[in-house]
């Protein structure tokens, strides 16, 4: 913009008007405004002088008048030179903002008191939230984001409270305010046509007078004060008109065709908000979205993010709502640095008791779901205490049957003393197996003096005790070494009745295996008696049509179970056959995983062999995958698999599937496509039966870790995918769960594959099935049909495992007996590091508040209990409310009115003139 300008605030009002100057000449250097004053002092000077030459013998009044007429008319001309415009500018406000962030992690769902009834901590901050009005008072003068933060890569926004004010603040009943500039411009209208008619009325009054005194005196010469007094009223006069016409037009040839709308009021609509955040506070779903979930908490990541988001704005504090668990992601060093930098306070209310609780638990517990009449297992699981190291603990066996309707009978008891805060203790029990059937396990802590939550003091397992074998198929490409060791080890383990196709054998060969096959099974009664299919690079390309489709019904209708492991001879091979084909794509559907189109881009991308191994890198499904332990527990999994230096290829696939699980990637960085690594391990379920797929066949390397470890790989990775076949509880359908083992607040997940009584797929559009957990904790849920399932009669449903322990889901089989029921367990637990250090952390929390020029609260009564309001969270939260002008488009319509009256006004102050001159002679 060229020239200068100044602003004046007309009102105080949401917007100002600002008048600005716009020469018609550019005026934007010091030397160029110098010059134009000096020529505009030297006019004004000229005018002066050459009038008092010119007027030298005139009255001083009409000489005077004469030199006010010239440069009032010279004003004008100057006033059009610099284009004035009117100009409105809209005050910008941004509101102060409040981020709240609410730990929802899985220590937020341990208690503080050793009381069956004693409610959770999230349950205390979920109590405050709604209870109290503090949310609505922070609400009241600030924007406020409500956001939950665990284990997530950033905290996830679920409330929104924009900012309101209060009606008995604003004023109830009172007009609102305008937010119109223009509107405050008819008021200094109104104001100057006031003063134009009282400068009418003074040339009225002294033309009277005038007029009377020449008539007194008989003087007919216009000359004297009155003459010269009444024309300098009307000019005034017409200047103040033109100035209010111009503010305020009246005149219809000049008033604009465009109508003024009222805007709706401010405090009308802050008001309205108000009321409307009320209601979303009350109305909101606190239990469900705060339900403790993620087995880690990422309180620094949460704060980080925070601060690098709301950096520069109008955020004026952020609640942190937490107990302090810090272990995982980034440190809250680097978080308090940043807000330190950001200027931005954190005020922290803990939650929890800062002491450490007396607690014990039974973290796992593991038997074999399969045992044989005779046979001895053992029942094994880990001890965690807190706060009672060196005590005496009594562990005691007992047995009921599956439902644990009988009375509990004693089996065996074991006595063992706690170790230091976090440390696990092994639990072992050994058993022989009697009568055949399912039996209910239950190790159980007795006579612990109070303990933080007796409900985590058990755990029960199912055991069934069957006569008959594993039914295993191994099949190979060729003789790969996983294929060679698992044969042998499959071969000398009693529980499993092996067959082994080796496609690449000639006629004759021999086989360390029960049943050598020269082919796939062709019969319905063959392959159906089978319970584990093991695939080494199979050539799925020698089945026929008609066993391609039986191995797909077999895995669907009949919980099969497939494990397929990836080769570079055979796969690339079968997977570059185009669509279409009968007998490679009911394979294809089979998989978890997609393929390339090309077989030639498979062998690009994938490698096999190579100058350095990598590990597996897990994702969060394969971590919490009981079938891939290492071990007895998580932890000592993880350590295990770390020992391992991983494989040298993989065979790469497109993507997963929709619904199935990745497990594990391939950690080489430098084989990552569009910031992904590829899949190594992956999963899923294929109408009842489960599908595993490995993208390579490397996994006898873990016998250079320990010979064990292959074993148990293979060994549990078998129990898991044939475990739908080996625990059916009726022929008229399977239940099965995702997995497992959940940890607390996640989604349990259930599928369902149930026949009528004809033996054909159940066509109801729903079932129910019923949960039944710790704490006498009991639900029914639904289970809807799945109308894209691969096979009819499939049905999934979900719950929220919200309680810590073991659940039993149930669901009656439509128009079976009463006895014909389809059931599975689960176990839902709280991770070893949410329970570590399960004391409120005050010693972070204060250092948090402290050094971001924040406040810790040690509860939420210190926080919004009964202190004074400027120490309260809601006083000691100064409104940051950022407040700036966007200048806007020049008022078009002012300026033609501005420049029509600017005409008039010099034209009839010229003609005025010269009437005076002529009148006295000058002209």
């Amino acid at each position: 913009m060229s020239g200068f300008d100044f602003r004046l605030s007309l009102a105080q009002v949401e917007t100002r008007t600002a008048f600005q100057w716009n020469p018609l000449l550019s005026v934007s250097e010091w030397w160029q405004s110098t010059l134009l004053v000096l020529v505009a002092i030297g006019l004004v000077v000229f005018i002066l002088w050459l009038y008092r030459r010119d007027n030298v013998d005139m009255p001083i009044g009409v000489a005077s008048l004469l030199c006010a007429l010239r440069l009032t008319a010279f004003g004008g001309l100057f006033l059009f030179f610099f284009q004035p415009q009117l100009r409105s500018e809209s005050l910008l406000t941004k509101p102060s903002r409040v981020a709240v962030l609410v730990d929802n992690s899985l220590s937020m769902g341990l208690r503080d008191q050793a009381l069956d009834d004693s409610p959770r901590r999230i349950d205390r901050v979920i109590e405050n939230l709604k209870a109290h009005p503090w949310l609505k008072d922070l609400a009241s003068k600030h924007d406020v984001t409500v956001y939950r933060f665990g284990d997530e890569a950033q905290p996830i926004p679920i409330l929104q409270l924009p900012k309101s004010v209060d009606a008995a603040k604003t004023g109830e009943g009172q007009q609102p305010r305008a937010a119109d500039p223009s509107l405050a411009l008819p008021v200094y209208g109104s104001r100057l046509r006031i003063a134009a008619s009282v400068m009418l009325g003074l040339a009225l009054f002294l033309g009277i007078v005038g007029s009377i005194i020449r008539s007194l005196r008989r003087r007919v010469e216009p000359k004297g004060w009155w003459f010269s007094g009444t024309i300098a009223s009307l000019v005034v006069c017409l200047i103040l008109f033109a100035s209010g016409e111009v503010l305020d037009p009246r005149l219809v040839v000049l008033q604009p065709d465009v109508a003024r709308s009222v805007p709706t009021g401010v405090a009308a609509t802050q008001q309205t908000s108000s009321a409307q955040n009320a209601a979303s506070i009350e109305q909101f779903d606190w239990s469900v979205e705060l339900a403790p979930r993620g087995p880690t908490t990422r309180l620094g990541h949460a704060l980080l993010h925070i601060v690098n988001k709301e950096r520069g704005g109008s955020i004026a504090g952020i609640v942190l709502i937490t107990d302090g668990g810090q272990n995982s992601g980034v440190g809250p060093d680097r978080a308090i640095a940043a807000a330190q930098s950001a200027n931005l306070p954190i005020y922290a209310i803990g939650i929890g008791s800062p002491d450490t609780p007396r607690s014990v638990q039974l973290v796992e517990l593991q038997a074999p779901p399969r045992a044989f009449p005779g046979d001895k297992f053992k029942v094994k699981g880990m001890l965690q205490a807190f706060g009672m190291s060196g005590e005496n603990l009594c562990v005691r066996l007992l047995s009921t049957d599956e439902s644990a309707s009988q009375a509990e009978s004693i089996e065996d008891e074991l006595h063992l003393r706690a170790a230091a805060d976090g440390e696990l203790v092994p639990v072992e029990f050994e058993l022989q197996s009697s009568e055949l059937g399912k039996r209910r396990f239950i190790v159980r802590v007795i006579d612990v003096i109070q303990d933080l939550d007796p409900a985590d003091n058990q755990r029960s397992c199912i055991v069934d005790v069957v006569d008959r074998k594993t039914n295993v198929l191994l099949i190979a490409g060729g003789p790969m070494r996983d294929f060679h060791f698992l044969r042998n080890q499959l071969y000398r383990d009693k529980e499993i009745d092996l067959q082994v196709w080796l496609q690449s054998a000639r006629e004759g060969a021999d086989q360390d295996t029960a049943k050598l096959l020269a082919d796939f099974p062709t019969s319905r009664e063959e392959l159906f008696s089978i319970d584990c299919i093991i695939a080494f690079d199979p050539d799925w390309r020698r089945l026929t049509a008609e066993q391609s489709k039986l191995l797909e019904q077999w895995i669907a209708e009949q919980a099969g179970g497939l494990i397929v492991i990836a080769g570079p001879v055979n796969t690339p091979e079968w997977t570059r056959v185009p669509r279409g084909d009968a007998i490679i794509d009911p394979i294809r559907g089979i998989y978890p995983v997609s393929f390339y189109n090309q077989g030639s881009a498979v062998l690009k991308l994938g490698r096999f062999g190579g100058e350095q191994a990598y590990p597996l890198e897990f994702t969060r499904e394969g971590t919490t995958a009981e079938f891939l332990w290492l071990g007895d527990d998580p932890s000592v999994s993880a350590i295990n698999w770390a020992r391992f230096a991983g494989v040298f290829g993989y065979y790469a696939v497109n993507e997963s599937k929709s619904g199935a699980d990745v497990l594990a990637h391939f950690s080489d960085p430098a084989t990552s496509m569009d910031d992904r690594l590829p899949i190594y391990l992956a999963s899923q379920y294929y109408g009842s039966g489960r599908v595993v797929f490995q993208a390579s066949g490397e996994i006898w390397r873990l016998r250079s870790v320990q010979v064990e470890f292959f074993q148990q790989y293979y060994s549990k990775l078998i129990r898991w995918v044939s475990q739908g076949r080996l625990l059916r509880d009726s022929s008229r359908g399977m239940l099965v769960a995702e997995r497992q083992r959940y940890w607390l607040g996640d989604q349990v997940v259930v599928s369902a594959m149930v026949r009528d009584e004809q033996d054909n797929p159940l066509m109801l559009p729903s079932v129910r099935a019923s949960v039944s957990g710790p704490e006498n904790f009991s639900t029914d849920f639904e289970l809807a049909r799945n109308p894209e399932a691969v096979r009819g009669g499939q049905f999934s449903g979900s719950f929220v495992a919200s309680r810590e322990g073991d659940y039993r889901i149930r669901l009656p089989v439509a128009g079976g007996s009463a006895g014909d029921i389809l059931t599975t367990q689960i176990t839902v637990s709280i991770p070893d590091l949410e329970r570590r250090n399960p004391q409120r952390n005050d010693s972070l929390l204060s250092e948090i508040a402290e050094k971001t020029n924040g406040h810790f609260f040690a509860g939420f009564d210190a926080a919004i209990g009964n202190v004074p309001a400027e120490l309260s969270l809601v006083g000691r939260i100064v409104p940051q409310d950022q407040q700036s002008y966007l200048p806007g488009v020049p008022d078009g319509q002012f300026h033609r009115r501005l420049m029509a009256w600017l005409l008039i006004t010099v034209t009839i102050l010229f003609c005025v003139e010269w009437i005076v001159r002529r009148l006295h002679k000058l002209a």
